[in-house]
This record gives C-alpha cells, structure tokens and sequence, in this order.
C-alpha cells in the first residue's frame, strides 16, 4: 500500500530503524478516545468550546479518509481496497461516494506538519 506524502511528512518525527510500528497495549480506539479527552481538556482550559470533538464518532477518521481518497483520486476500487473491504463496493457507496468536492479533497491531501 502506498503511503500518501503528506502521511509521510507527519509521521518522519516518529520514524525508526526498527521495532514496533504500533504500540501495545490499550486499543486503538482506547487510545484515540484518551487523545482526543487530552486535546478537548486543553481547549476548554483556554475557554473555547470543544463538545465536537468530545463527541467525534469513533470512526470519523476512517470515514474522513475514505471520502476525501475518492473525491481526490476518483478510484473506488483503490479506496475500498485501502479500507480493507471486500470485493463488494456495496460498502463503500453507501458510505463515501460522492460526499465531498474534489478541491476539499485536493486541500485536505496538502495538509502538512
């Protein structure tokens, strides 16, 4: 699979020669839940309102991901494949088709560190 350059802009700090490429332990979703509490914590210490992203569905990522991989590259196939469906795009229209512009898709592949 291949890894997108913005991907790999935000993660070269984190690069090594070798070991884990993940952590262990608490689940990823654990983990995100945990982050996100920290981030949000932060916000409304500076007084700014943050319920959005106390209240971020858990896989709003993934599914950010998705509709801006097909919105900017135009494969379905490709996208669904990354996603790790299956041979059915049942899945994926239902989810991701058609969902964003393809200039929000482009700017969102630009964001970097």
């Amino acid at each position: 699979m291949k890894i997108a350059d913005n991907l790999a802009a935000w993660l070269a700090p984190y690069a090594k020669k070798n070991g884990p490429v993940s952590v262990k332990g608490d689940s990823y979703y654990t983990r995100l839940q945990r982050a996100r509490d920290t981030a949000a914590d932060k916000l409304e210490a500076g007084k700014v309102d943050a319920i959005s992203l106390r209240l971020w569905p858990q896989d709003c990522m993934r599914h950010t991901y998705a509709t801006f991989h097909y919105a900017a590259f135009k494969s379905a196939g490709d996208t669904a494949h990354q996603l790790g469906h299956g041979g059915s795009l049942r899945t994926f229209q239902r989810h991701y088709l058609n969902r964003a512009r393809e200039p929000e898709a482009k700017a969102f592949w630009q964001i970097l560190p």
